[in-house]
């Protein structure tokens, strides 16, 4: 067995073979929640290739499976330059596998993680190749429904590659996912994609025009702290125009894209062939084409780069793993009586070093003239971080997080027997053992008498997404705010967060002298949409609130909990339920009326 395989297989324990079929692996180079990425070989054609495992974990799950075997299923008939090509999907002890092209390159990901925004002609180049490989796919009667820089690779030769078909929608059969979920990339995804419309190649489109965007802005047009807000974004907000963020952008790819990334899907490009047929028209009255040689001398330093990392971090994983036990008994290493002399030399320096520091007397130095240590509270003793919620969305889509965001923090308490951290060794000393202050004489100062009285105060900071008013045990003390901090005596308060569009958030804290504690909240996180289509048509009642007609234009954003929902119709019977909306989800309802008898 080669070394590199023997580490990587000590390293993980996890796969218990080190071939399937005529596929050797060799390298881990990736491991997410669900998979496995190696390197690997075809031995009988002596090329290298990517096989993707599932860990065993996920084989009781039919959902997993069937959408890995969709993304063989998908691509494996797409032989196409822009379209990574699948050589093999199957199974071993359980184990299922596909083994697909190796790309030497770059993810678009990786790349604009380097370098944002893009030259414009970088950018056009990408976008074609791009472009000719989604009217490949959807020529095939395919929708991607994952358009975004992670699935789209650049290799060496400037070759973009279109991969990872796992949630692929084949012909018309139905989505692989349950009732209430979605499926797909958030900030990339369609407002129709959202709200569990029937999807067509207008929805990949609009996915292209948001990575588009990102390329010629540097931007990600819907990204927001969580995942609702990113919802409510693509369905509501129409993102900052290309000509404020970039005026280089030449007038005609700024139409173009805005015409991608439309709201209303009959307003976007009608297929994917057209927009390709425009956009080859446009760059060329710019002068820009298709140049996969200048894209490949734009990525090389970053594909250096990376190569250079992977080669530092395999050698790291050889050294580690060298340092681990052997399975079986094996002499030591040899010792280096130098290394190991020099050792003991410099550690013996340290340590004398610092005893003299330590037994320094201090009583007729000139450092005797310092003030007296004061136990004031540093302006950098407490540091909250912001309230996030970092979520990493691999090509599968479950449901969306259900977590509050509320964040308080109850950092240390500064009292009389606490002292700020210090690294020198004099003041790590504990107040016991330091030497005894003289008191002063001296009447304290308009500024001493502020500081310690703030050391008797206590403070709240709260954060607030998008913005709100507050008010504190009844008054309000600001509006139209999204950061706030006060000082309060010590005491117990009632602190109401409040939005015209949401309903209150309510806390009550208890702060102790010269505390400090922060909240955070975001309106977004507690709140859920409602889809809901009605034949023949009707008014739309929330809580006996007109809220909308329908058709929808967009969906309904409601606060979670129960809803009373009530449809009329001046004609038909109206339709009462009480509904219960889930933070983060979207419910999609359809509803017929009846006549009235």
């Amino acid at each position: 067995m080669e070394p590199e395989l023997t580490i990587m297989k000590r390293k993980l324990q996890q796969i218990p073979f080190d071939q399937v079929d005529e596929f050797l692996l060799r390298q881990l180079i990736h491991e997410g929640q669900h998979t496995l990425l190696f390197l690997g070989c075809q031995k009988n054609l002596g090329r290298e290739v990517v096989i993707k495992v599932l860990k065993p974990h996920i084989n009781h799950h039919e959902e997993w499976i069937e959408r890995f075997q969709r993304e063989a299923g998908a691509s494996a008939n797409l032989h196409h330059p822009n379209i990574i090509q699948v050589y093999r999907l199957g199974e071993k002890d359980g184990y299922h596998f596909i083994a697909s092209e190796y790309v030497d390159g770059l993810s678009l990901k990786e790349l604009l993680a380097h370098t944002s925004p893009l030259p414009v002609d970088i950018a056009v180049s990408i976008s074609l190749q791009l472009l000719e490989a989604m009217a490949f796919v959807h020529q095939h009667n395919i929708l991607h429904r994952d358009i975004k820089p992670g699935n789209i690779l650049i290799n060496s030769y400037g070759t973009v590659k279109l991969t990872d078909f796992g949630l692929a929608q084949i012909g018309e059969e139905p989505q692989v996912t349950k009732q209430g979920t979605l499926i797909g990339t958030p900030a990339y995804m369609a407002p129709e994609q959202i709200s569990g419309q029937h999807l067509d190649a207008r929805a990949d489109l609009y996915s292209f025009g948001v990575v588009f965007y990102e390329l010629l802005s540097g931007i990600q047009p819907f990204s927001a702290d969580n995942i609702t807000a990113t919802l409510y974004k693509v369905i509501n907000e129409t993102p900052e125009s290309l000509l404020q963020l970039q005026p280089n952008v030449p007038n005609e790819l700024i139409a173009f894209v805005e015409k991608c990334i439309h709201k209303d899907a009959e307003e976007r490009w009608p297929d994917t062939s057209t927009a390709l047929e425009q956009l080859h028209h446009i760059s060329s009255n710019l002068g820009f084409q298709k140049d996969e040689k200048k894209l490949a001398s734009f990525i090389t330093p970053y594909l250096e780069k990376k190569r250079h990392h992977q080669e530092c971090s395999e050698l790291t994983t050889h050294i580690q793993n060298d340092e681990e036990p052997s399975p079986s008994p094996s002499p030591s290493p040899p010792h280096h009586p130098i290394l190991k002399t020099f050792g003991l030399f410099l550690f013996s320096l340290i340590v004398l070093a610092a005893l003299l520091f330590w037994l320094k007397p201090s009583g007729n130095s000139e450092h005797s003239s310092q003030k007296p240590y004061s136990p004031l509270i540093s302006q950098n003793a407490v540091n909250p971080q912001k309230d996030s919620i970092k979520i990493q969305l691999d090509s599968s889509r479950t449901s969306l997080i259900k977590k509050d965001t509320l964040n308080i923090q109850s950092p240390v308490k500064h009292g009389s027997g606490d002292i700020e951290k210090n690294d020198s060794p004099v003041s790590s000393k504990t107040s016991q053992e330091r030497e005894p202050i003289p008191p002063s004489t001296a009447p304290a100062t308009e500024q001493e008498m502020n500081e310690a009285e703030s050391i008797q105060k206590a403070q709240i900071s709260v954060t607030i997404t998008p913005w709100g008013n507050i008010l504190i045990n009844g008054k309000e003390v600001a509006t139209h705010t999204s950061r706030f901090n006060q000082e309060l005596s010590p005491g117990t308060y009632r602190i109401t967060l409040s939005h015209p569009s949401f309903p209150p958030r309510q806390y009550t804290i208890t702060l102790d002298k010269g505390e400090q504690k922060a909240l955070s909240y975001s309106f977004w996180e507690n709140m859920g949409f409602l889809n809901i289509e009605v034949r023949p048509w009707a008014e739309v009642y929330i809580d006996g609130k007109l809220w909308d007609t329908t058709p929808l234009k967009k969906p309904l954003f409601l606060s979670a909990g129960e809803h009373l929902l009530e449809l009329k119709h001046p004609k038909l019977l109206p339709y009462r339920e009480y509904v219960t909306i889930e933070k983060g989800d979207t419910l999609t309802m359809q509803i017929v009326l009846r006549t009235k008898n």
